[in-house]
């Protein structure tokens, strides 16, 4: 029994230490702009990128780095203020729909930004490119899909 328990031991914890390590080297672990690195430098490779397509791909990760950096900045006001309307006795219901509103509204703002970005990016792709880029956002829509969103009921089930 003491074996067993060793060995199972040694197991979960080789497992667990190439686990991190694994994530540590894919950049999973060192935030947005690591992972975001990493994406240009797979998308670099599996399209065949040249220097243009490959500047133009970088131009939309630093666009989409900046809004999030900006996001990131706003965020301890934000929380701030949403904290702070829970202090009253009763939530100001039209405080809180004003702090939505701002939030909805600069992400309204933020699309059109980050779909020209994008879109520069992908009017530079030859069609053999698209069809990868294509397959590539396919394979990680599926490999990320959550089996819990597929079983739920959709409006044409009802």
């Amino acid at each position: 029994m003491g074996k067993t328990i060793l060995i199972v031991s040694i197991v979960i914890g080789a497992l667990l230490i190439g686990g991190i390590s694994y994530a540590k080297y894919r950049g999973f672990c060192s935030g947005p702009e690591s992972k975001a690195d990493w994406v240009v430098y797979r998308m670099t490779n599996q399209l065949d990128l040249d220097a243009q397509q490959q500047e133009r791909l970088e131009g939309f990760r630093d666009k989409a780095l900046s809004l999030l950096q900006n996001m990131r900045e706003e965020r301890p006001q934000q929380m701030q203020m949403a904290l702070g309307l829970l202090e009253a006795p009763q939530l100001d219901r039209q405080q809180a729909y004003q702090m939505w509103e701002v939030k909805h509204n600069w992400m309204a703002a933020a699309g059109p930004q980050l779909i020209d970005a994008f879109a520069d990016f992908s009017d530079s792709l030859n069609q053999d490119q698209r069809s990868k880029l294509q397959a590539m956002i396919t394979q990680h829509r599926n490999r990320h899909a959550k089996p819990c969103c597929e079983a739920a009921t959709s409006p044409e089930q009802e």
